[in-house]
């Protein structure tokens, strides 16, 4: 399972402006945990957008800045004889599920995130393994 994060970003100055880029947790360095007011006033543009592009780079926006959270999760995974790398591509998906979901008129995110990323990890677990119970 591979999961790339393909977002539009603003262009460097001299940059083409219609340049995508690949966005990985290793290239890209924010602070973790997002500001709680950032991470709120993005999910709630996210809502007020209609599908398209714009709606994409914010969706995009919001995994970069949540993924460590979710790699954190999977860390906590991995002794149980599953690759890291597979445990945080599954914590990535739940990490999107969460996001995808998400209403920011009920609450703080990490608060719905952090129990969907977790039982997306355990559904693979019981769909992959017999031992997890």
């Amino acid at each position: 399972m591979v999961f790339n994060l393909t977002a539009v970003r603003a262009p460097a100055p001299g940059e083409d402006p219609s340049t995508t880029h690949t966005l990985t947790a290793a290239a890209v360095r924010r602070p973790y945990p997002p500001s709680p007011g950032g991470a709120a006033a993005l999910f709630t543009h996210l809502r007020a957008l209609n599908d398209g592009p714009d709606q994409e780079a914010v969706r995009a926006e919001l995994i970069v800045l949540w993924l460590p959270m979710a790699h954190r999760i999977a860390r906590r995974f991995h002794d149980r004889g599953e690759a890291i790398e597979d445990l945080q591509q599954v914590a990535a998906l739940g990490l999107v599920k969460a996001i995808d979901r998400f209403d920011p008129t009920r609450g703080a995110f990490e608060s719905y995130a952090i129990p969907t990323i977790t039982g997306e990890i355990r559904r693979h677990f019981r769909d992959r393994t017999w031992a997890l119970r």
